[in-house]
C-alpha cells in the first residue's frame, strides 16, 4: 500500500461516493452510458470512481470557451445533435459569443496504490484514453484523470458576428456526431480490457 494514502481516510470516501452514486442512479442524474464501466470499477477493493461523463456536445454562450463564470449553456447532449437546433439557437440567441463544443469522455478514478493507479493508466491508453494521467497524490488517494483526445471548440458567433455560416453548420454537426460516437467507443473497449486483463487472467 503507498504510505501516501491513508487508508481509514480513502475507504470511508470510497462508501460516501457510493452512496452518491446511489442517489444519482435514482435521480436520474447519472449517464447511464457508462454505468457498466463505473460498476466494474467500482467492483475492486482498491479504486472507486469520483466522477464522469461520457462525452457530450455542447452550445453555449461565454465570452472564452473556458470561461464557466460568463456561461450560459443552451444545447447539451451525450447524444448526437441535430442541425436544426444549433440553427434555431443561432438564429434566436441575442448573445455576442456562440460555442459548439465537443468533450471526450473522461473519468476520475481515485486509486489505493501507485501500482493500481499506474496499471489503470497503462490499459486506458492502449485502448485511446491518451490524454489521461495521474493528477493528485494525497492522503485520500491517487487520483487517476481518464480522458480521450477527442475535442474541438468552434465559434459559431463572435462580438456579434457569424464565424460559421449556416450552410456549414450541417457539415460541422455531422463530424462532431461522428466524433462523438468513435470517442464514446473507446468505454466499451476499456471494459473489456479491464475484464481480460483484471478478471479472466486471475481465472
Amino acid at each position: 500500500m503507498s504510505t501516501s494514502v491513508d487508508y481509514n481516510t480513502w475507504i470511508n470516501r470510497k462508501r460516501a461516493f457510493l452512496r452518491r452514486l446511489e442517489r444519482d442512479l435514482v435521480t436520474g442524474y447519472f449517464d447511464m452510458e457508462l454505468y457498466t464501466l463505473i460498476k466494474l470499477l467500482n467492483s475492486f477493493d482498491d479504486m472507486f470512481t469520483l466522477s464522469s461523463c461520457s462525452g457530450r456536445l455542447m452550445l453555449f454562450s461565454s465570452k472564452r470557451p473556458w470561461d464557466r463564470k460568463s456561461i450560459k449553456i443552451y444545447l447539451k447532449k451525450h447524444n448526437k445533435a441535430c442541425v436544426s437546433e444549433v440553427i434555431k439557437t443561432l438564429e434566436e440567441s441575442k448573445d455576442k459569443n456562440l460555442w459548439f463544443v465537443l468533450q471526450p469522455p473522461i473519468l476520475h478514478v481515485s486509486c489505493l496504490t501507485v501500482d493500481r493507479a499506474q496499471e489503470l493508466l497503462k490499459l486506458a491508453r492502449n485502448v485511446g484514453f491518451k490524454h489521461s494521467g495521474i493528477i493528485s497524490f494525497a492522503r485520500t488517494g491517487i487520483v487517476v484523470e481518464l480522458r480521450g483526445n477527442e475535442h474541438l471548440e468552434v465559434p459559431l458567433k463572435l462580438k456579434g458576428k457569424l464565424i460559421c455560416r449556416k450552410t456549414r453548420l450541417k457539415t460541422l454537426v455531422k463530424w462532431a456526431n461522428r466524433m462523438l460516437i468513435e470517442s464514446k467507443k473507446k468505454i466499451f473497449k476499456l471494459e473489456s480490457e479491464i475484464k481480460r486483463n483484471w478478471l479472466e487472467r486471475k481465472r
